[in-house]
């Protein structure tokens, strides 16, 4: 050691020493726990040669200016063994970066883990999930690797393994910035792998086209490295997640995709140095080859077919699609795509794919939308639709297209369940209600031992209630509730059965089985759901007591004012309480349906329900004689928010009130103007008695027998019919036209009408035969008994 040539401290490590000292061994020092005692001696050492060989003041003052440093007591020479075997913590000013290189990013670099500084023991901590452990060493082996300009792809492997453990740590910006650095760098890998890493964050962070963008561009660089299937097929199925999720935004509901948490694909793991060093540098010079434009030429190994082999190294995408419709026979359109996307850059490497797979895969690295119309490609971007339908449009087919892709290319995956249920809620929330039952079919029959093949059959029987299959709908429940006894949903799954059932008409069976959910006691939503189904069977059933019974079970058990069913079933209460007659009580349950309505939304998410308690509110009003609030309430109500049934009753519930209030010009104003456009001949036909009815109240009563006389004859037999003939029974009676009074209600009483109308029509009868002095018949009738005809001419 005498004779040994001191090194001197500015010169630099061999390039293969430095990969040696940060992937390989750990530091000497673990290895040598006398370190400082050596250090001090050859510090006395180096001082007695310099004041020997020199002899000079001013050497010697700087000889004995180093004495200290030796003397100086050193707490690793002086602790245990095992408390000095791992590494010095680094300083606090690294040296700088070379030229070119990275920024540097310093964290927990003075925590040195017990593991010991070396590559085997951070990936070791990186695959057991000890993420802050894994991250200490990272970042010191990082700040190691870059002070070798050559170490670049090793620097940036290792500023990657820092980001994915900050990411983990919910250290989310220091992350990214180091992503982004590791995505610019020349290996294809690691910038697959950042954007990858880029892409979850992106979707966990609510920026579901960002996400897709990132995906797509890891999937463009994997083109460049061979053996990454299982990374591609990951970022296939975050860019279709990303597009359902986006699609999800859309429809304003939630879509579950499953992803499991430990999914994604590891290229790096298991890998030695020479692997991970092979790996690093795989690809970087067929991207460098297309420095100067973009290169796209046949594939020969792919035989007959027409392939490609497309290389691009941040050319323009304008370029490269223009580089590519030279080549091949597709053709590109642009719409409302603006100039600067299409200038976006092109990051590519591609062999033996298909046209259609380049320009796909080309959009999707600059956040476009490629669709395909034979030889022509139109490409979109999401952010300048013209319209909202036309935004709409585009994102749920490409999710749709998206997850076809990932079907076809990863035939094997663990993921095709969550796929297809996925593809499913897109189909289901986009109106398609056939195309979704057969993804939730296709999901049971091919996984049916997998979580979500329960839930799969389970949306079909949703779908057939939504669409009144009820029968098949409870099938669909009983069916699954065979194979399927434990499933995660089986509260959902017995309301569901019993909404199937009552709907089905089975009141009773629909009633045992809400009366079952309900002492199960699942859940306390459960519960509520359950309580609100049985009263829906009891108010059915006519039991107005038991009705409120079960309402009561349910508003207690609310939780919040804006939960959903509450609003449901205080408007149910208020149906309750009006039949029962107690319309004070009434009105304040349509008041508390209405408040609650407005807070969660009207139950089915339209406005419909809210005109329905609405219209029905404005009634009790009108017959408590508050016409001055029915009409107010009529009057803020618009026919846009209504169906057209519920427009139809709108305006007769309007014109009715105002005939009350004696307004009946102004009520025939309203019915002259809305019967072209009734959407019913029934509704059209009360409008017509109703008018008649004005006219004769504004004292034409000949016009009003006109009137109604010509109804009669296109009027369906029914309630309408009935009450039409009264009506022109009586005119013609007021009229002094006893004789035809008679006709139209004997003609009435053999028509099979209810109970009122019979009771009234004997009234009036009774009433033409007295004008006719015909006492006899004039009392049968007015007794409740129809007169014989015999003896009588024709009125």
């Amino acid at each position: 050691m005498a004779d040994e040539e001191p090194r001197s401290p500015d010169a630099s490590p061999t390039p293969e020493a430095e990969l040696l000292s940060v992937l390989g061994k750990p530091i000497v020092r673990r290895h040598m726990p006398n370190f400082a005692a050596v250090r001090g001696l050859l510090t006395f050492r180096r001082a007695l040669v310099l004041l020997c060989a020199v002899g000079t003041a001013a050497l010697g003052a700087a000889a004995w200016w180093l004495l200290p440093a030796m003397l100086q007591e050193d707490p690793a020479a002086a602790a245990p063994l095992a408390e000095v075997d791992h590494p010095p913590a680094p300083p606090e000013a690294a040296p700088a970066a070379p030229t070119g290189a990275a920024p540097t990013f310093r964290t927990e670099a003075d925590q040195v883990p017990p593991e010991g500084l070396s590559w085997p023991a951070a990936e070791q901590a990186f695959g057991a999930r000890r993420w802050a452990d894994a991250l200490k060493m990272y970042s010191a082996l990082l700040a190691q690797s870059e002070r070798t300009a050559e170490n670049r792809n090793v620097s940036d492997y290792l500023r990657l393994r820092t980001a994915m453990c900050l990411r983990r740590l919910d250290r989310q910006a220091d992350a990214r910035r180091m992503l982004l650095d590791t995505a610019a760098g020349p290996s294809p890998i690691l910038r697959a792998t950042a954007c990858r890493e880029l892409a979850l964050a992106d979707l966990a962070g609510g920026q579901p086209l960002l996400a897709r963008m990132r995906a797509c561009q890891a999937v463009a660089a994997l083109g460049a490295v061979s053996g990454q299937a299982a990374l591609e097929t990951d970022c296939e199925f975050l860019a279709a997640q990303a597009l359902t999720q986006k699609a999800a935004a859309i429809f304003g509901a939630e879509i579950l995709v499953s992803r499991p948490a430990a999914a994604e694909a590891d290229p790096f793991q298991g890998l030695g140095e020479a692997d991970l060093r092979r790996l690093l540098d795989e690809g970087t010079a067929r991207l460098a080859s297309a420095a100067l434009g973009p290169s796209i030429r046949p594939d020969e190994s792919a035989g007959a077919a027409r392939r490609w082999t497309a290389v691009s190294s941040g050319a323009p995408l304008e370029e490269f699609l223009s580089r590519l419709t030279l080549e091949t026979s597709i053709d590109i359109r642009w719409e409302s795509v603006d100039p600067p996307a299409r200038r976006r850059t092109v990051t590519l490497c591609l062999a033996g794919a298909t046209d259609q797979r380049l320009v796909e895969v080309a959009c999707g690295t600059a956040g476009l939308v490629a669709r395909f119309t034979g030889n022509e490609a139109v490409v979109c971007d999401p952010a300048t639709c013209p319209t909202t339908a036309s935004h709409q449009d585009l994102l749920v087919r490409e999710a749709v297209s998206a997850w076809r892709r990932f079907f076809l290319r990863a035939t094997e995956d663990g993921r095709l369940a969550a796929g297809r249920f996925a593809l499913g809620q897109i189909h289901e929330r986009s109106g398609d209600g056939g195309a979704a039952i057969t993804e939730y079919r296709v999901l049971a029959e091919r996984f049916p031992s997998d979580r979500l093949a329960a839930l799969a059959r389970l949306r079909v029987a949703v779908i057939r209630l939504d669409l009144r299959d009820y029968a098949g709908a409870r099938q669909e429940l009983l069916d699954l509730l065979d194979r399927y006894p434990d499933c995660p949903a089986i509260d959902e799954v017995y309301l569901r059965l019993g909404q199937a059932t009552m709907e089905a008409g089975r009141l009773d069976d629909a009633l045992q089985i809400f009366k079952k959910l309900y002492y199960l006691d699942l859940s306390a939503s459960s519960r509520a759901g359950a309580a609100l189904g049985a009263a829906a069977c009891h108010f059915r059933q006519g039991r107005r007591d038991e009705v409120a019974r079960w309402l009561t079970h349910r508003i207690n058990l609310a939780r919040a004012p804006d939960e959903p069913g509450l609003a449901e079933a205080y408007g149910l209460l208020a149906k309750t309480e009006a039949a029962r007659g107690r319309f004070s009580h009434a009105i304040d349950a349509y008041k508390k349906a209405l408040g609650a309505a407005g807070k969660a939304g009207p139950p089915g998410g339209s406005a419909a329900w809210r005109v329905e308690m609405l219209l029905e509110l404005a009634q009790i009003l009108a017959q408590q004689e508050d016409f001055v609030a029915a009409l107010g309430i009529l009057e803020h109500l618009s026919p846009k928010d209504a169906t057209p049934a519920q427009a139809d009753a709108l305006l007769l519930a309007r014109a009715d009130l105002l005939r009350a209030m004696h307004l009946p010009e102004q009520a025939m104003t309203a019915l002259r103007r809305g019967q072209p456009a009734a959407a019913s001949p029934e509704a059209a036909s009360r409008m017509k008695v109703l008018e008649a009815e004005c006219l004769a109240d504004a004292g034409d009563v000949d016009q009003a027998r006109t009137v109604l006389a010509e109804a009669l004859g296109r009027i369906a037999p029914g309630p309408t019919a009935h009450r039409a003939a009264l009506t022109l029974a009586d005119l013609s009676l007021r009229a002094g036209r006893a004789p035809h009074a008679v006709t139209v209600c004997r003609d009435l009483l053999g028509s099979g009408c209810t109970d009122d109308v019979r009771r009234s029509a004997l009234q009036i009868l009774g009433a033409a035969y007295a004008r006719e002095k015909d006492y006899e018949r004039a009392a049968m009738a007015l007794a409740g008994k129809v007169p014989d005809e015999q003896g009588t001419g024709e009125p």
